[in-house]
């Protein structure tokens, strides 16, 4: 069945950009070009978010209904993540600082127990996260979310980590300085 709202939502937005594209081409030839600082990191990760809760939107295609209950436990979800990585990594300094300052194996094993209970908070919110994610959603709806999720993950990962090997091509390991060798 041809869903003709969506033919004509996407005729509109293709004739949009092509006379977007014509009117600003005169502008962008004019313009002298010059690089742009890389973004900062969180407004890459906001634009990633943006883009994972468009293509949920448009995959799923949610009503406007489920994406009313949906996209704010998408944020949520993104924020209960951000934290836990952060409260990760700072139990992780501790304990790298832990194993090179000699500290004793009564504060190893906390700092270890401190990582196992994040790795339990982790599980426990991201299950019941996704148990609230699944409420409004059809049964292939939430089958659909868990592929589209992993695909989406998987690709931001291969990205991330293309971006870290170029890095390191162009300025060696991190944290060290360049070095030129002489033969």
């Amino acid at each position: 069945m041809i869903d003709r709202n969506r033919i004509r939502r996407a005729v509109r937005v293709s004739l949009a950009l092509a006379a977007l594209t014509i009117a600003l081409a005169p502008l962008a030839a004019q313009a002298p070009r010059t690089p742009e600082p890389p973004p900062d990191a969180e407004t890459v990760r906001s634009a990633v978010l943006e883009l994972y809760k468009t293509r949920l939107r448009s995959e799923l295609q949610l009503t406007d209904e489920q994406a009313e209950v949906l996209m704010p436990l998408v944020d949520e979800i993104d924020t209960f993540r951000r934290d836990l990585a952060q409260r990760r990594r700072e139990r992780q300094v501790r304990l790298q600082g832990q194993l090179r300052g000699g500290a004793s194996d009564a504060e190893v094993q906390a700092s270890l127990d401190a990582l196992r209970e994040i790795d339990r908070e982790q599980f426990e919110g991201l299950r019941e996260r996704a148990e609230r994610i699944d409420e409004p959603l059809t049964v292939r709806q939430r089958a659909q979310w868990r592929i589209l999720s992993e695909r989406f993950r998987e690709r931001v990962e291969r990205r991330v980590q293309g971006i870290r090997e170029q890095r390191r091509g162009r300025s060696g390991p991190p944290g060290r300085p360049r070095t030129e060798r002489t033969p």
